[in-house]
């Protein structure tokens, strides 16, 4: 890039036989002193922020889906096993092994993991790749499609597996201790045996260890990603104490439904206690889908409304010009005709002109976007502040403080009034830092800076974009002139409708892909509940002609 007339980076691209560690040492030694050689970290900084948050929204997705299938396995496998019980007696009678019968009913569900694996490769393989690009789109950076690797598929593979075999496993070991008479027995014993504290303290326990988690999280003592696991921990305790509470829980439901529904809740309640292993398991179920899918539909709420707030004080102009979209990766974009400025600002009806700089730098070891631009406008609100008076950021930035992306403030624990080292013309420029702003450009890896003093700095000059504002009533004949311009010098012409709609369209894919992760998970809660229900209606199919007969009703 140059500034300025003179040369202030290099870009080399290795071959692929060489390795960047290899090169930097023998590039060093040819370099004068004050000249440095480091491998471009601002595209994995950049990809790896944008996509914090929606990491963890598939991290949330993907641990409430492993919940929710293992418990269902175990469920369905449970009433399986329930309802073969005559026929595993039999089997016990004439002489099949309590090994045999335990692996016969672990692979079956073994085989219904390898089924779903390789449907769920492939589906997922195909989610990721739009969502890939969505959001990539939507922030404005480069994510290279993922290339086909081996060992994610096969962790999937082993991730189905090892929750098929969890959720067969329980069940086949009870039905193999069962001996042969008790197996042919009418009434079968309670799906969780006769004592329920140890599920009482293990559910307790894993309360304990996600409330611990999470606080740790919150407060930074561990990594924020580990808040999933915490909630995850939280969620398993909760399921496992339901046994326990389940008679409480039912008793005031139905006393509650009694003035409406008094016969029907006392023998819906009857229904639940009488398998109340699968009665809890079945709450469990759809606790787990309506807690993890209430949270992730707030968080995609939140993202939508920031990302909209966002643009709306960011984006401060009616019409676009640029020679091409910078790439928020290198902070490079190809430079627009000389005095260009000058000839927009001379047009009929146009009211303010503004221009914007994208520039690579570096404060320590962090590499940034530096976004540069005149704040011309004494009216216009051009942040989103999250910490800073409007008033006093504006004045700041023109005298030559900066204000933080939100991502960057996070990054560096730097908050409004402290000051930030940043590689200038000087060395390590310690500047003020007038606020900071929530921001999406560049993943939020970004410094604004005024161009009179990025100048100074940073010999920083150059357009990358001319942001344009009509005067009132005055859009239409601006729009003209400006579209004419920019056939005549082949330049790409956006309008704020245009701007805006391209937002809209990259945000809905992004949040459509985490709508469909949230609706397949509800659909599997259902079709757990509807799984239990069944198998009740089909357990007491004459009970039901019993309340027919006696003239109970069918909406009853």
């Amino acid at each position: 890039s140059q500034a300025n007339g003179k040369l202030d980076a290099v870009q080399i691209v290795l071959t692929q036989d060489k390795k960047p560690s290899e090169m930097i040492s023998g590039i060093a030694k040819q370099l004068p002193e004050g000249v440095k050689v480091r491998e471009p970290s601002l595209r994995s900084q950049i990809s790896g922020e944008s996509t914090v948050a929606m990491q963890q929204g598939l991290r949330l997705a993907t641990a409430s889906a492993l919940l929710i299938a293992a418990f269902i396995i175990y469920n369905t496998f449970q009433m399986n096993v329930g309802e073969r019980r005559r026929q595993l007696g039999i089997l016990r009678s004439m002489g099949a092994l309590r090994k045999q019968l335990l692996w016969m009913i672990v692979r079956e569900g073994l085989w219904l993991g390898v089924i779903g694996v390789l449907i769920g490769c492939v589906v997922g393989n195909i989610g990721a790749r739009v969502l890939n690009q969505s959001t990539a789109k939507l922030l404005q950076i480069s994510i290279p499609p993922s290339p086909w690797t081996f060992w994610p598929y096969v962790t999937a593979a082993i991730a189905g597996l090892v929750v098929a075999f969890i959720g067969a496993f329980f069940p086949a070991l009870r039905a193999s201790r069962l001996s042969p008479a008790e197996a042919m027995r009418v009434v079968a014993s309670g799906e969780f045996g006769t004592s329920r504290v140890g599920w009482l303290v293990f559910g307790s326990t894993m309360i304990t260890i996600g409330v611990v988690v999470q606080i740790c999280s919150v407060s930074g003592i561990i990594d924020v990603g580990h808040a999933i696991t915490g909630a995850t921990a939280m969620v398993i305790g909760i399921v496992f104490l339901l046994p326990g509470v389940i008679d409480q829980l039912t008793r005031t439901v139905s006393w509650c439904l009694s003035p409406f529904l008094k016969t029907e809740a006392a023998l819906a309640r009857r229904q639940i206690m009488r398998h109340r292993g699968r009665s809890s398991l079945t709450i469990g179920i759809v606790f787990i889908a309506m807690s993890f899918g209430s949270g992730m539909a707030s968080t995609i709420l939140d993202f939508i409304g920031n990302v909209e707030g966002w643009y709306q004080r960011a984006i401060i102009g009616d019409f676009f010009i640029r020679a091409a979209m910078p790439d928020m990766n290198s902070g490079q974009a190809a430079d627009m005709p000389n005095g260009l400025t000058d000839q927009v600002s001379a047009m009929a009806g146009v009211a303010m002109v503004d221009t914007l700089r994208f520039v690579r730098a570096r404060t320590g070891t962090n590499s940034v976007i530096v976004v540069v631009r005149k704040f011309n406008s004494l009216e216009q609100d051009y942040f989103d502040l999250i910490e800073g008076n409007e008033g006093e950021v504006m004045a700041g930035i023109r005298k030559g403080e900066v204000v933080l992306g939100s991502v960057l403030s996070q990054r560096l624990n730097l908050h409004a009034g402290d000051r930030i080292p940043l590689e200038t013309n000087e060395g390590a420029t310690e500047l003020r830092i007038a606020g900071v702003t929530n921001e999406y450009i560049a993943g939020g890896l970004t410094l604004y800076l005024e161009a009179e003093n990025a100048k100074r700095l940073m010999n920083v000059d150059g357009t990358d974009v001319i942001v344009v504002r009509s005067e009132k009533g005055q859009n239409q004949s601006v729009d003209r002139q400006l579209r004419a311009l920019c056939d005549e010098t082949g330049l790409m012409f956006q309008s704020y409708a245009d701007l805006v709609k391209i937002i809209r369209d990259t945000l809905n894919g992004v949040t459509g892909g985490l709508w469909s992760v949230l609706i397949l998970g509800s659909i599997i809660a259902a079709i757990g509940l509807i799984n239990t229900l069944a198998m009740n209606i089909l357990e007491q199919t004459r009970e039901i002609g019993m309340l027919r007969v006696v003239a109970m009703t069918r909406a009853q």
